[in-house]
């Protein structure tokens, strides 16, 4: 039978009887599947069974009527009446009999239910259509007398969807049935399918897309998701839906405005609206990583390499293939993707920064993904866009999310061209590199620029001539053509380029003239009242003491006869909310109504209700709103000739105007604002390429300090002003000429002292108020002053030890509760580099700062390793371990640092030992050879000298080194090697670990002051504990990790770091069963582990149903997730949150154990 046709369908619907037959496996109550329900069906037919159904069928003010049959007498030739619906049970309540946990249907009741069925059916014979869904081979009716009804019916008048049979026998004899009858058989479900087509037809949909919901396609069906479920991921990447690429529409007399603003957009943004349009060129090579792609997409468990990187210089077209192969395979309906244009792939910014730690918004979402029954995701990365990225990074990313994780991903990501390493071939890659050839062909490729050209940038022939004489002109050294498409591209819009700005240009214009119209049209002129200037305006002229009016004067003036011209505030507030739409950022409407001081409500009402704008509303009633998109909103600076300078005029404005004592929330003020000076401020990583001059940095200073001194500001501003003050004055002073007087070394430090002032008193503040909210803001604060201070250092030369200590201290208290600040770690290594360069300070307080550094270290690069390489703590970690390989530690200094009971000495002593043989002991990934783990022996030896014991023992670094160097003897590899590490250590090696473990616990650990120093140790203890057996113990110290871990950033709170293992590496097995509230749908539970007590776990004390986590990716294909169902093979892994719950994992290098 042909293809499902939609128009085909509703004929059959309105013209003849149609019958809908609902399976056991389609949930009428399922809001997706309401409006199937309630088209106009003759008759419903169903095995479920439930008082309540036909309720499911009713419409309201009693349009339809739905009424239960049970009896095959009942049926009659009022059966196809469309107002009184009849709904006809196959089965009824009374004819189920149990046995065990199933329903059995014996040949009596199979029987009375095919002579229903085919009762109706007789009745179709002649005309009609029967429609089936949520059927499978498992059905309550039975499979066989199913296929007689399909057999003996009518050719071409049946219609099936989304109906499971299994592999089989069965399922041949279905599909010939099918092909013998012509019936459809469609593997997509109806609800779906009828969506889908009508969207594919630009009609309205026949079930509009629900405003709090967004859609996408898995499987080929049609999914939603509650938009609030999106904000998160959409701070990392783009999720693609049916919203995001059906977004813009593009008018047809802007086709050629729009095809300009995509050449131009296109490396920094996606511009979905552009594939639809076709402005792209489509190149031959896309085809070729699109199959690759797609075989990927295709074979979820295959062993190919699931890692794509398209390679190519700047401008060749990366981005627009990249997303090109996004919005293709969307479209396809069959695979969800993610998109992601980002400059760093790293996603692990600092919270102060208003940046979030993408990676769990990523896995996030993943889950979602994978929790509706995706197969495969595509993952796209466009991070050449915005500069240098690692590829590294990019192979981390996906072995984190499919390695670790388990989720099935195809990853392709774009690079820049890879060269020749120096011995002239290219190093073996874990990834499929394709290039992106920058050149255009003569033949096909050449005639669709033409037509591109032609029909979509409005070239005449003779403009398209000149430009294709550019090609044919420029050749390679061999003399073949060899014209890149980008730079011809935008060669060729160059060219043209005054004609698309004056089109944009008059129709921001015209946008503009529309508003005012609006505006005005219920007051005839073109001015109007607003009762609170006119109200002013009269107090001002009635008042005899008109000094104390002079502030608004200016604005009185402006207050005539006729009213208040409006125009000149309507743009500034288009200006401005089009300044903060470039940025992507939305306007709250309280800030919007204080931009316009001359309008009254009425009038701002019709402005902000034009189609210019897009809204959001909140449940308190409030809303804010933007620019529709950013290429409008770019428009409408440029047709007000606002440059930078002008930019920084409207933000200036915006600060006047803004309430600062806004409360941080959803709609604040605040919010906006910190925003937009993060992004245009100095620190800004995704809009870097958009920060404002230093020479406008007074303004927006003086605007921040006058907010602060007239109303008391608010705290982040207050951060934002030191940045901005900090920064600026640092810049005029290291690039000023040199007689040159415009910042002198005293202006810099007053000024940064008067920062360092003004951040003591908000921060004493804030810590009067005692409010939990306000923690990270403090962390902020503290190290924003700090900065400062060290600046002062740096450029005075001043060293002051007693000052460098509490500086290192507050730093250090920052990094116990907010271990992924990356300031707090750049602003402590660098103050450690100036106390390393002090007179002020002794040798052996030198010596002891360079060694628990160079332990913080280590301890960052293993465990925190997106943070400790970013480039600013990366630069001056390394300048402190190039100062620990230095120090001078002749024997007469050595033993003056054990008479001190320092174990500075030996710490670095064995530090160098390790350095010297290229042994790194936070290096991932790579097993150690024999004579490694013989240097580490020594090493170790070394430390654990009885004339050292003393200072050894009482030395946190000494012994987290000792810590790391044990394991690495035992194991053959680091501590955190690799995402759920196997490892290969006896009992006796674990006993010995213990010790040290149990020393630190008991005699080093400060519960209160420095669990962050100790967590390392605390889970190697835990993890001691589990390995010997002793789980009560272990998940004693795993309930300190998730109290001490909770409000703290670790990459890896959440994952399982090790393998519960033997000596060998192989898996230990537990015995232990699903407990009894399991559901067998939910990819989440817990099991019972015969070995461990339910009593021994401390944060599921009093529930009766405790047991060990599990996720259905940890458990093998042929798990039953029953209810009390048993095996004998559980494995079990530890992480920061306790033990979880494995099942099949194999480990292909299995050692022999030591003896």
């Amino acid at each position: 039978m042909a293809g499902f046709s939609l128009q085909d369908f509703f004929d059959r619907i309105e013209t003849e009887p149609c019958v809908l037959f609902i399976g056991q496996d389609f949930d009428v109550h399922a809001p997706e599947n309401r409006n199937l329900l309630q088209l106009g069906w003759s008759t419903i037919i169903t095995s479920q069974r439930g008082d309540d159904f036909a309720s499911a069928f009713s419409m309201e003010h009693d349009r339809r009527l739905a009424h239960d049959l049970y009896d095959v007498t009942e049926i009659n030739d009022r059966v196809f009446d469309k107002h009184n619906l009849s709904v006809v049970h196959l089965f009824s309540t009374e004819s189920v009999s149990h046995h065990g946990a199933e329903y059995v249907y014996g040949r009596k009741e199979q029987s009375s239910a095919a002579n229903i069925f085919r009762r109706i059916t007789d009745m179709l014979q002649i005309s009609g259509t029967l429609v089936v869904v949520g059927y499978s081979d498992n059905d309550r009716f039975s499979f066989d007398r199913f296929l007689d009804i399909c057999d003996s019916f009518r050719s071409g008048g049946i219609l099936v969807f989304g109906c499971h049979i299994n592999e089989g026998q069965q399922k041949r004899e279905f599909e010939d049935i099918a092909t013998h009858n012509h019936i459809l058989l469609e593997t997509q479900s109806l609800p779906a399918l009828l969506f889908n087509t009508v969207r594919d037809m630009e009609e309205d949909p026949l079930f509009p897309l629900e405003a709090d919901y967004e859609h996408f396609y898995i499987n080929g069906n049609l999914e939603r998701i509650e938009s609030k479920d999106l904000n998160h991921i959409r701070q990392v990447a783009d999720p693609l839906t049916l919203e995001v690429v059906q977004e813009v529409e593009v008018p047809s007399y802007l086709v050629s405005s729009y095809f300009y603003l995509f050449l131009k957009n296109s490396p920094s943004q996606p511009q979905w609206y552009g594939y639809k349009q076709q402005f792209n060129l489509r190149r031959d090579y896309e085809n070729k990583l699109y199959e690759k792609v797609k075989t990927r997409l295709d074979a979820p468990g295959s062993d190919m390499e699931k890692i794509i990187c398209l390679t190519g210089q700047s401008g060749a077209g990366k981005s627009i293939t990249l997303a090109y192969l996004a919005y293709r395979v969307f479209m396809e309906r069959q695979y969800p993707v993610l998109f992601l244009q980002n400059k760093d792939v790293s996603l692990v910014f600092d919270r102060d920064t208003e940046q979030i730690r993408g990676m769990k918004q990523i896995e996030r979402y993943l889950e979602i993904l994978k929790d509706k029954g995706a197969k495969s995701i595509l993952f796209v990365l466009d991070v050449s866009a915005f500069g240098k990225i690692s590829r590294a990074s990019c192979c981390r990313l996906f072995e984190i999310l499919a390695g670790q994780k388990g989720y099935n991903i195809v990853l392709v990501f774009s690079s820049y061209e890879i060269v020749e390493d120096d011995r002239g071939r290219r190093k073996k890659r874990n990834y499929i590199e394709m290039e992106a050839d920058p050149r255009i062909h003569p033949g096909l490729e050449e005639e669709s620029f033409r037509k591109i050209l032609r029909q979509k940038a409005g070239f005449s022939q003779g403009q398209i001539d000149r430009v294709m004489s550019v090609m044919h002109n420029e050749r390679d050294e061999n003399g073949q053509e060899a014209c890149k498409l980008m730079s011809l591209l935008y060669r060729a819009v160059y060219d043209v380029r005054p004609a698309f700005e004056g089109g944009i240009r008059r129709e921001a214009t015209t946008s503009i003239d529309e508003i005012l119209k609006m505006a005005g049209k219920e007051a005839a002129p073109r001015l109007v009242y607003s009762d609170i200037a006119m109200a002013l305006k009269h107090a001002y002229e009635n008042s005899k003491d008109k000094e104390k009016y002079k502030d608004i004067k200016p604005y009185m003036d402006k207050v005539g006869s006729d009213g208040i011209e409006i125009k000149e505030d309507v743009e500034d507030l288009l200006a401005s909310v089009a300044l903060c739409s470039k940025y992507g950022l939305p306007v709250p409407a309280n800030l919007a109504y204080r931009l316009l001081p001359s309008v009254s409500y009425k009038y701002v009402q019709m402005i902000f209700h034009l189609p210019f704008f897009v809204f959001h509303s909140f449940d308190d009633g409030d809303f804010e709103f933007w620019i529709r998109t950013r290429e409008e909103a770019e428009m409408l600076l440029r047709a007000f000739n606002i440059d930078e300078e002008g930019e920084v005029g409207l933000l200036k404005q915006m600060i006047e105007n803004l309430n600062a004592t806004t409360s941080y929330s959803h709609t604040s003020e605040v919010e906006l604002m910190v925003k937009m000076l993060v992004r245009l401020g100095p620190n800004s990583l995704t809009w870097s390429d958009k920060r404002l001059s230093f020479e406008y940095y007074p303004k927006i200073i003086g605007a921040l300090q006058s907010l602060r001194e007239k109303h008391a500001g608010h705290p982040r501003l207050t951060l934002q002003e030191i940045v901005y003050t900090r920064e600026y004055v640092v810049h005029q002073f290291d690039n000023q000429m040199e007689d040159d007087e415009i910042m002198s070394l005293e202006k810099l430090v007053t000024t940064l002292s008067n920062a360092i002032r003004i951040g003591e008193e908000e921060l004493l503040r804030l810590m009067k108020e005692h409010d939990s909210a306000n923690f990270f803001l403090c962390d902020a604060l503290t190290i924003e002053i700090n900065t400062s201070r060290l600046k002062i250092f740096q450029h005075t030369k001043v060293r002051n030890m007693k000052e460098f200590i509490r500086m290192a201290k507050e730093c250090l208290g920052v990094i116990q509760h907010s271990p992924d600040n990356s300031y707090a770690y750049t602003t402590l290594f660098q103050t450690a580099l100036l106390m390393c360069d002090s007179d002020d300070s002794n040798d052996i307080d030198k010596t002891n700062i360079l060694a628990n550094c160079g332990e913080m270290i280590v301890r960052l690069r293993g465990e925190h390793e997106e943070i400790a390489q970013q480039a600013q703590v990366l630069d001056a970690s390394d300048k402190l371990l190039a100062k620990l390989g230095r120090v001078d530690l002749n024997d007469k200094y050595f033993q003056s640092l054990l008479q001190h009971g320092s174990g500075a000495g030996v710490y670095i002593r064995t530090y160098r030992m390790l350095e010297k043989n290229g042994i790194e002991l936070y290096r991932k990934g790579n097993t150690l050879s024999e004579e490694q783990v013989t240097i580490c022996q020594q090493a170790c030896d070394y430390l654990t000298k009885k004339e050292y014991a003393k200072v050894v023992s009482d030395s946190v670094a000494c012994q987290q080194l000792l810590l790391r160097l044990k394991w690495m003897i035992l194991d053959g590899e680091p501590i955190f090697s690799r995402p759920r590490q196997y490892t290969y250590i006896s009992s006796e090696g674990w006993e010995e670990l213990l010790a040290i473990c149990r020393h630190y616990r008991d005699y080093l650990y400060d519960e209160e002051d420095n669990y962050y120093n100790a967590n390392t140790m605390l889970y190697v203890l835990a993890l001691c504990y589990a390995q010997l057996g002793k789980f009560a113990d272990s998940l004693k110290v795993c309930d300190i990790i998730r109290n001490k871990t909770e409000d703290l950033y670790f990459e890896n709170r959440v994952r399982v770091l090790h393998i519960l293992c033997d000596p060998t590496g192989k898996p230990i097995e537990f015995s232990g069963s699903f407990i009894r509230t399991t559901n067998p749908e939910a990819p989440k539970g817990f099991v019972r582990i015969d070995e461990i007590s339910p009593a021994a776990i401390p944060w599921m004390q009093g529930n009766n149903n405790a047991g060990i986590y599990y996720h259905q990716a940890n458990l093998s294909g042929d798990t039953r997730r029953e209810p009390g169902w048993h095996y004998p093979d559980f494995q079990l892994g530890l992480g920061y949150m306790g033990l979880s719950v494995f099942r099949g994992l194999e480990n292909n290098n299995i050692r022999r154990a030591k003896k």
